[in-house]
């Protein structure tokens, strides 16, 4: 295990897999808790110099929420916490829900895309940017991965990035979970003209893997498609929401 300094109030913590992040306010809280069997609490108390209790979701997939089991409580969006029975305290934290650390204050943005129950996280004092595996330079993944998922539409990212952009005037980085990080805040413009180019036609290669991406198994209408610094697996047969699932949320 090893970290970074993003500012002074901020930590990107490597397991090897995924970067967790610590924040220290008042309270000090992580994003994630990675998948390393080494005790990251533990680690986060040595660099905040003070007790780490509480952990924070991005999503639920199990790189990112392994390491939960070390800390007393827990927050998660509300259709993970539908999901996820534990032994731990937990709290569901919905759009714009705000947590206050104590001189550090975060707000939640609902961002449901590479999973469905993902959640950004804004850092609005050191005006940050937290996207777990929604923004990820070279690559996010819009098809499933585990037990439940199913496979998403390229327009319900592109309306997640511009959700994002609508924002991007209260924050200067993105923090992504894996990775660079930071990054400028323009991959997000790069991801929808990615998903605009994906929707108006373009079509990406049938050669999916990449060095850190090896282990879905190959479909025939998976594509890549990569623009500048993003890249985007996804089906072919899943780029737009459903006419009926657009009625319903409209």
């Amino acid at each position: 295990m090893r970290h970074t300094k993003i500012n002074d109030t901020t930590y990107a913590v490597y397991d090897g897999s995924v970067t967790s992040y610590l924040l220290i306010g008042e309270r000090a809280m992580m994003i994630d808790s990675g998948m390393t069997f080494r005790n990251i609490r533990t680690y986060a108390e040595k660099l905040a110099g003070k007790p780490v209790e509480e952990v924070i979701n991005t999503h639920g997939h199990f790189d990112h929420t392994a390491g939960n089991r070390f800390f007393k409580k827990v927050y998660m969006s509300p259709a993970f916490a539908e999901k996820k029975k534990t032994r731990w305290e937990t709290e569901a934290v919905s759009d714009g829900s705000i947590i206050n650390l104590g001189g550090k204050t975060l707000q939640i943005i609902s961002v449901p895309a590479h999973s469905s129950d993902s959640i950004a996280i804004l850092d609005i004092d050191e005006r940050t940017l937290f996207t777990g595996d929604e923004v990820v330079e070279n690559q996010i993944l819009l098809i499933p991965l585990m037990p439940g998922d199913k496979k998403i539409a390229v327009q319900t990212h592109k309306e997640n990035m511009e959700k994002l952009l609508n924002m991007s005037e209260y924050f200067d980085i993105v923090c992504p979970a894996h990775a660079a990080t930071p990054l400028p805040k323009t991959i997000i413009e790069n991801y929808i003209q990615a998903d605009k180019n994906i929707m108006e036609g373009a079509e990406g290669k049938k050669w999916i893997y990449s060095k850190t991406f090896y282990f879905a198994p190959p479909k025939k209408t998976y594509r890549r498609y990569e623009y500048k610094n993003t890249g985007i697996i996804y089906s072919s047969d899943c780029i737009f929401v459903p006419r009926e699932k657009e009625l319903m949320s409209s």
